[in-house]
C-alpha cells in the first residue's frame, strides 16, 4: 500500500483538524468563510498521506497511523487508498452499489533494502554520503567514509572486474584507493582511477566504474560539508574536507546500509532517502530522524527519541 486519503468531516464550533507532519492538503480548519456553528457551512478536510520508503506493508500486514483531531467531529470518513495506481475505498464507508475486492499484492521483493540494525554503527537522515579527502600527491586522492569506525578507516575502492567500486580497509599500497580528480568545467568533476570514471546509474543501483567518455553520469560536484551538518556551495577538492560526491543528475554516491564492512557497495543514492536511515529492527522497519547510534525504540541520554517506527517488515 502506497496511499491512505482521509476525509473527516468537522461539525461543530471550534472542531478542527491537526495534521501529520507528513500529510499533506489543506490546514485544519474550515474552508467556508465565517463560523462554522453546526457544521453544515464548511467543506470537509482532506489529509493525503503518502508512505515512502520502506513503508509499503505486506499482505496480511497491518500499521496504526494517529490522526489528531478535536471533538465534536463525525470522520473520519470516505477513507481511500491508491495502490498500484488504482484507488480503492474502505469497506468501513458502507458505500453502495460497490463490491468487494482484493487490491493487488505487492511486487515480488521489497523496493527496501533495509539491513538489520547493527549495534554501534551510526544511522543518520543523510547516513552513508560523507567522504573525508585526502590529497596523496602525484598518487592522486583518497576518499575515506566519513562514518568509519574508529581506527578502521573504509577508503572508496575501485573494482574494475566488477565494474564497480566498493569500501575497502585503508591500504596506501592499494592502487585502485587512489583517484585523479579532473575540472569538467561548470562546477563539476570526474573522479577517476586506472581510466576508469565512477559512473552514476539509476536510484538505489551500484555506483558503475566505467571507461571514462565524458558522459553526464560521470560528472560530479563537490559538496562541503560543516562541521554542523550544513552543505555548503559546490567548489573543489580541499585537502582533509568533508564533502558529499553529488552526480550531475542530483544523486550522491552513498555506502549502502551506511555499513563499514569490507567490500560493501557503494549506490547511486536516491534524493528522496538514503538507504543508511533505515532499518530492521524485532520485525518492523525504523528510520533515524537524526545521528544516533542509539537501540531503535529506545530514547537516548537527553530523552530525544531518534527513531521513527514505521511497517511491519516482511
Amino acid at each position: 500500500m502506497h496511499q491512505r486519503t482521509v476525509d473527516p468531516g468537522v461539525r461543530g464550533s471550534g472542531g478542527r483538524v491537526q495534521d501529520r507532519a507528513d500529510a499533506t492538503g489543506p490546514p485544519g480548519s474550515h474552508t467556508a468563510s465565517g463560523p462554522n456553528t453546526g457544521g453544515l457551512k464548511g467543506d470537509f478536510h482532506r489529509l493525503t498521506l503518502t508512505l515512502g520508503y520502506c513503508e509499503d506493508l505486506a499482505p496480511g500486514k497491518s500499521r496504526d497511523i494517529d490522526l489528531k483531531y478535536y471533538l465534536p467531529v463525525t470522520g473520519p470518513s470516505n477513507v481511500t487508498f491508491k495502490i498500484g495506481g488504482r484507488e480503492y475505498g474502505s469497506t468501513g464507508d458502507q458505500r453502495r452499489d460497490v463490491r468487494t475486492v482484493t487490491p493487488p499484492a505487492p511486487a515480488a521483493g521489497s523496493s527496501c533494502q533495509a539491513p538489520d540494525w547493527k549495534q554501534g554503527q551510526v544511522y543518520r537522515p543523510d547516513g552513508g554520503r560523507l567522504w573525508r579527502m585526502y590529497d596523496k600527491g602525484d598518487k592522486g586522492w583518497m576518499f575515506e567514509y566519513g562514518d568509519s569506525q574508529t581506527g578502521k578507516p573504509m577508503m572508496i575502492d575501485n573494482n574494475p572486474d566488477q565494474s564497480r567500486a566498493h569500501l575497502v580497509e585503508l591500504n596506501d599500497q592499494n592502487p585502485n584507493q587512489y583517484w585523479r580528480i579532473q575540472d569538467a568545467s561548470g562546477g563539476l568533476y570526474t573522479v577517476s582511477g586506472g581510466g576508469r570514471c565512477l559512473t552514476a546509474t539509476a536510484s538505489r543501483q551500484d555506483i558503475a566504474s566505467l571507461a571514462c567518455n565524458g558522459r553526464n553520469e560521470q560528472k560530479w560536484r563537490l559538496v562541503p560539508i560543516a562541521d554542523n551538518g550544513s552543505e555548503g556551495a559546490p567548489g573543489g577538492p580541499k585537502h582533509n574536507g568533508l564533502f558529499k560526491l553529488r552526480s550531475a543528475n542530483g544523486n550522491d554516491i552513498e555506502v549502502a546500509g551506511g555499513a563499514t564492512v569490507r567490500e560493501t557497495h557503494l549506490l547511486t543514492g536516491d534524493p528522496a532517502a538514503s538507504t543508511a536511515a533505515f532499518v530492521k529492527y524485532q520485525g518492523y522497519y525504523w528510520y533515524a530522524q537524526w545521528y544516533t547510534t542509539a537501540t531503535p525504540g529506545t530514547a537516548e541520554a537527553n530523552g530525544g527519541r531518534p527513531w521513527k517506527k514505521l511497517s511491519p517488515a516482511p
